[in-house]
């Protein structure tokens, strides 16, 4: 069950090598609306304006083929609710991840540099 998110899960996420975030300061951003699948994963989304939206998306090691079919129906659903156009996230090169933002119906719009590593913007857009 996705619910909304507390910092407790932050702690309690097994987090897998792509969620090892250095930096959290966006789980203290009042600004990204926070959720969880409990120590699975845990799903934000920050405004932009334009009814586009940022995506960041960590998962645990307990993340399966099954949670992540709820996780891109609950994003589906929160693009509904917030009247996103556009949803974009930022990741590292990988294949894994690639198959990740194809199956959640996402396409590399670009790649950006930051501290000399390339990373995928990936996207998707509604009518």
């Amino acid at each position: 069950m996705i619910r909304k998110f507390v910092f407790s899960d932050w702690e309690t996420l097994d987090k897998n090598e792509f969620s090892k975030a250095e930096n959290i300061d966006f789980l203290y951003d009042d600004e990204w609306v926070k959720y969880t699948l409990e120590n699975k994963a845990i799903i934000c989304f920050k405004n932009q304006g334009d009814n586009e939206w940022a995506m960041l998306l960590l998962v645990g090691n307990n993340f399966t083929s099954f949670d992540g079919k709820q996780i891109k129906r609950f994003m589906f659903k929160c693009v509904s609710e917030l009247k996103a156009k556009r949803v974009w996230t930022i990741s590292r090169q990988d294949e894994l991840i690639i198959k990740w933002h194809k199956f959640l119906g996402m396409t590399i719009e670009k790649q950006v540099e930051h501290e000399n590593i390339t990373y995928d913007l990936w996207g998707i857009t509604w009518e």
